[in-house]
C-alpha cells in the first residue's frame, strides 16, 4: 500500500489544496491520502479570529470529500489532539506506529545546538522512524563550512551509530561558493572514514572535482538534484554516473524548486544507461538507507516504461 500524508493549517482548505491533493495522489499513483491539519505550527502564529481546531479539522474533512476518492482519503487528528507545537517528525512517529514500515524520515537537525542536536540524533533516527539526519552548515544560525570543528562531535556520533549524514553543499546553499570547495568533503570523508555523507545538490558548480572525491572516498555519495538539469557541468554528473561512478549517485528533486513530475521526466531523459537507471533513481539510495531492493526496482522498472 503506498500512503501520502498531507499536512498543513488548512487555515480554511481552498481550491489550491483539493488541486494539490489530487495531483499528488494521481502522480505518485497513492492507495490512501491522510489528510493532517495541524494543531500549532512551529513556524507561525494563527491570526486571531481563525476557525478553531474543531472548524479546521471539519473543513477540512469537507475538502477531502471534494476529492471523490471515498474511503482512499482519510483526515485525521493527530496534531490537533497533541499538545504543543506541531512538527512533522512527531507525526511520522505516530503514523509509524499505525502503518508499520510504511514511513521513513529523515531528520533536518541544527549540529550547532550541541548536546540538544545529540540527543535529536536519539530522538528521531535511533528512536525514532528517521534513516538519516540532514544538515545545512551554510543555512545555520552562524553559517559555517561543513568541516567546521564545531561539527565533528556531531559526525562523531553519526559515524559511531552508521547513521547516513545527508549533507546540503553547493548551489545557493551559503554564503558564497567557499563554502562549497570539494576539499572541504574531502577532509571531512578523510577525518571519518566510515561515515556515510550524501551531498545534496551535488557540490555544484565544482562537478568534476566533486566527482573526484566520491570516487576516491568510499562512503561519499551525491545527489546533484536540479543541478543534473541543463546548467554548465550536467554533463560531467552524467559521464561520472553511467561510467566512473554508477553506484554513488541518487536521485533527487529539490522539491518545490523541481516538482517529481518534471524531475522524472528530466531523469529518463537524461541519458543514463538502462542498467545504471535502477541504481540511481533507487537501489544506490536503498542500499545505504537500508530499505528493501525488490520493491523499489520494480517500481522504478514500471516508471521508466511509463
Amino acid at each position: 500500500m503506498k500512503i501520502g500524508v498531507y499536512g498543513g493549517t488548512f487555515n480554511p482548505p481552498h481550491l489550491g489544496h483539493v488541486t494539490a491533493a489530487r495531483a499528488v495522489f494521481e502522480l505518485l499513483k497513492l492507495d490512501l491520502l491522510l489528510l493532517v491539519p495541524d494543531g500549532q505550527p512551529p513556524h507561525k502564529m494563527l491570526p486571531p479570529g481563525s476557525p478553531s481546531p474543531e472548524q479546521r479539522l471539519e473543513m477540512t474533512r469537507l475538502a477531502g470529500e471534494q476529492l471523490g476518492l471515498g474511503e482512499r482519503v482519510r483526515t485525521l487528528d493527530l496534531e490537533l489532539k497533541r499538545e504543543g507545537r506541531s512538527y512533522t517528525a512527531e507525526t511520522l512517529r505516530q503514523l509509524h506506529q499505525q502503518y508499520p514500515g510504511r514511513f521513513i524520515g529523515v531528520a533536518g537537525i541544527d549540529p550547532q545546538d550541541g548536546e540538544a542536536a545529540l540527543r535529536e540524533i536519539d530522538r528521531f533516527v535511533v528512536n525514532g522512524i528517521c534513516r538519516g539526519v540532514l544538515v545545512e552548515p551554510g543555512f545555520c544560525r552562524r553559517p559555517v563550512r561543513a568541516d567546521d570543528r564545531s561539527l565533528y562531535i556531531f559526525y562523531e556520533k553519526c559515524q559511531e551509530l552508521h547513521i547516513p549524514v545527508f549533507l546540503s553543499f553547493g548551489g545557493y546553499v551559503a554564503p558564497d561558493l567557499s563554502y562549497a570547495d570539494p576539499m572541504i568533503i574531502e577532509r571531512v570523508a578523510l577525518d571519518f572514514p566510515t561515515l556515510t555523507l550524501i551531498v545534496a545538490h551535488g557540490g555544484w558548480p565544482f562537478v568534476p572535482a566533486i566527482c573526484h572525491v566520491a570516487f576516491n572516498r568510499e562512503h561519499v555519495y551525491l545527489a546533484p538534484d536540479l543541478y543534473t538539469m541543463n546548467v554548465p557541468g550536467n554533463r560531467d554528473y552524467l559521464d561520472a554516473a553511467n561510467y566512473l561512478i554508477p553506484e554513488k549517485f541518487m536521485f533527487g528533486t529539490a522539491y518545490p524548486c523541481v516538482d517529481m513530475r518534471q524531475a522524472v521526466a528530466y531523469y529518463r531523459a537524461w541519458g543514463l544507461r538502462p542498467e545504471v537507471m535502477p541504481g540511481v533513481m533507487y537501489g544506490n539510495a536503498a542500499r545505504v538507507l537500508g530499505l528493501p531492493q525488490e520493491t523499489g526496482n520494480r517500481a522504478v522498472k514500471n516508471s521508466v516504461m511509463d
